[in-house]
């Protein structure tokens, strides 16, 4: 028998309060998209076996080792993944692709928030396993001193399925992760209590009810001012609002070509750019091409994944080719 887990990728919006004034710290919003997916294979085999990006093997075979031991010999390769460290999440989709298979293979039912926490996934934000187990936009309560992730789920909201989300991944940088990025959160100054308010009346007063009312304007200046003050917080980090001044330069040409929102994932370097109308977004794709800002970078047109990852007893090995992909 031979598995394929397909899973989308995920934007991670920000986190609400970094100072924990409440006593829950971090609280963040994200959302799920189909785009850069995640393909892995997994069957039986002679033995133990990994065939993908060399970034992502530690990873695959964790899941094997600390959960699925006793499994006879699975071989596993990973057949689409997104670039490592680049804000969309990827690391977590293929651990999770990973543990969601062999349980299979185990014919277990592997509750995938529990798998997650076994695997040190979701920490600080639930936002990457939310979106591998049901997908849509996602708002996790954050975390109490002490308290083992991942957090737990306050809201998952299904956006339309003309919505869109324009991608912008600069070439050759890489965002913060792992220990590099356990130093950058302790070196942030305490942030203005302030600042937490003022998200989480952006996000409850402001983009839920116009998700709800399908209001893509209103969505898109709630989203541009979370991120604005998402990024303001992180400034003393990264050297400004975001990541570096291609990142700011894209995504001032995003809101020059109609884009309603627009922001950064996670420590980036991916940007966006969101759109309530497929054409207007394609149109916005074709003139993003023709910019000096873009040059280099590659361009994904996303929708957003309202459903969570699938795993299914046949090979998927067809290939999609991703809108406006530049390489």
């Amino acid at each position: 028998m031979t598995l394929c887990v397909r899973t989308g990728s995920r934007l991670h919006l920000g986190f609400l309060d970094l100072q924990g004034g409440t006593g829950r710290r971090f609280g963040s919003l994200g959302v799920a998209i189909d785009r850069p997916e995640t393909v892995l294979e997994a069957s039986f085999g002679e033995r133990w076996l990994y065939e993908g990006p060399e970034v992502f093997r530690s990873k695959v075979e964790s899941a094997g080792r600390l959960l699925f031991g006793d499994l006879p010999p699975v071989e596993i390769r990973l057949l689409r993944v997104p670039r490592a460290h680049v804000g969309l999440g990827s690391g977590t989709q293929v651990v999770l692709a990973a543990a969601a298979a062999l349980a299979e293979l185990a014919g277990i039912d592997g509750d995938i928030r529990f798998l997650a926490s076994r695997l040190d996934r979701g920490r600080r934000s639930a936002v990457g396993v939310e979106a591998f187990a049901a997908g849509g936009l996602i708002l996790d309560g954050g975390l109490l001193p002490g308290e083992a992730g991942p957090p737990p789920l306050l809201v998952r909201r299904f956006l339309p399925e003309r919505w869109r989300f324009l991608l912008a991944l600069v070439p050759g940088a890489a965002g913060l992760s792992g220990r590099a990025e356990e130093r950058a959160l302790a070196q942030l100054p305490p942030p203005d209590p302030s600042s937490a308010g003022e998200l989480c009346r952006l996000v409850v007063m402001a983009l839920l009810p116009a998700l709800e009312k399908r209001d893509g304007k209103a969505f898109g200046a709630a989203l541009t001012e979370i991120q604005r003050l998402v990024g303001r917080s992180f400034a003393p980090v990264q050297g400004g609002i975001y990541a570096s001044p291609t990142a700011e330069a894209l995504l001032r040409a995003l809101s020059e070509e109609g884009a309603l929102g627009v922001g950064q994932s996670s420590w980036g370097p991916t940007v966006f750019g969101f759109f309530d109308d497929p054409v207007e977004a394609e149109a916005a794709g074709e003139a993003l091409l023709r910019r000096p800002e873009a040059e280099g970078s590659e361009l994904i047109l996303a929708s957003p994944l309202n459903e969570g990852a699938r795993v299914v007893r046949c090979p998927l090995r067809e290939e999609v080719g991703d809108a406006f992909s530049r390489r």
